[in-house]
């Protein structure tokens, strides 16, 4: 486990924890956020107090102790795990006819020192059956 599915792992259960208890009626944090928003809107500014009231104190606890807590802890927990990769299985082999090596080869490559970009490659095949020329670009 990493930290991110054992951190999901905990919120969730707090969550869960908390709205089981809410619904099992033994604990009810409701008078606790009641009394929290009292105290926050002494000290706060009007605006925010403005703010304070008009969003109820249950509902406010509920979104706080319920909701964001067991969310958090499912997109930890999501987001924690990968998938396993697949071992590749091997191509079977297949007999293929050795190619000819090219007759024609003119040059050597020249080689330079530092990182270069190839931006197209051409490639020229001398056989007797036919010239093909093969162009990537």
């Amino acid at each position: 486990m990493n930290w991110k599915s054992t951190i999901g792992l905990i919120l969730l259960i707090a969550g869960l924890l908390v709205g089981a208890l809410k619904l099992g009626r033994l604990y009810d944090p409701a008078p606790a956020a009641e009394r929290l928003s009292a105290k926050l809107t002494a000290k706060a500014s009007p605006k925010v107090a403005q703010v304070i009231k008009r969003v109820p104190a249950g509902r406010a606890a509920y979104a706080l102790l319920i909701i964001l807590p067991a969310g958090l802890g499912a997109v930890l927990l999501l987001t924690s795990y990968k998938p396993k990769a697949k071992p590749l299985k091997p191509a079977p082999a297949t007999e293929v006819a050795p190619k000819p090596a090219p007759r024609g080869a003119a040059r050597p490559a020249k080689v330079k020192t530092g990182k270069a970009a190839i931006h197209a490659c051409n490639l020229l095949e001398f056989r007797s059956e036919a010239r093909q020329l093969w162009k990537f670009d």
